[in-house]
């Protein structure tokens, strides 16, 4: 529409003409997408959609096979990279595994604390370390508590890299 514009007002420049219809004009210079383009890749499109909502647990490797077993000729990157661009690709979370607990069978050290009778404070102090999750992040928060008292004596904050 727009080259046809063009022809007719050649006194316009392509900027005002852009400003005028209200339209960007970097849309003048893009190109078609790829999938309009492509039969392969529409046939990709089609056949995934046709796989994915029966089998949502599929990965890439599988979706190829799958692909090839209906009679498609499909290369195993050419499936990921249009399951990325689809957003077709299953992402796992991991299930939460607890790393401490009081059932395991190795050794503990006995606890010194008890029969010594904490009368006062800042006779005994313990300390723990644990990390936070945060949405990009874990950060790691170490603490010292007044054993006595049961407050906090200090505590510091570090950042991290996630636990693998």
């Amino acid at each position: 529409m727009i080259d046809e514009l063009r022809a007719a007002f050649r006194g316009l420049s392509l900027r005002r003409l852009c400003s005028i219809l209200g339209v960007r004009r970097i849309s003048v210079y893009e190109r078609p997408g790829r999938l309009e383009r492509d039969p392969h890749g529409v046939a990709l499109r089609d056949g995934s959609e046709r796989v994915v909502p029966a089998f949502p647990g599929y990965g890439y490797r599988r979706m190829t096979h799958a692909l090839r077993r209906d009679g498609r000729v499909v290369d195993h990157r050419r499936v990921l990279r249009r399951m990325r661009e689809e957003s077709l690709l299953r992402h796992w979370r991991r299930p939460f595994v607890p790393t401490t607990g009081p059932r395991h069978r190795l050794a503990t050290d006995p606890n010194p604390l008890p029969g010594q009778g904490l009368t006062s404070p800042d006779r005994a102090r313990v300390a723990d370390i644990s990390y936070v999750p945060l949405p990009t992040a874990f950060v790691y928060r170490a603490s010292v508590l007044d054993a006595r008292l049961g407050r906090g004596a200090g505590w510091e904050l570090s950042r991290g890299s996630p636990p693998t």
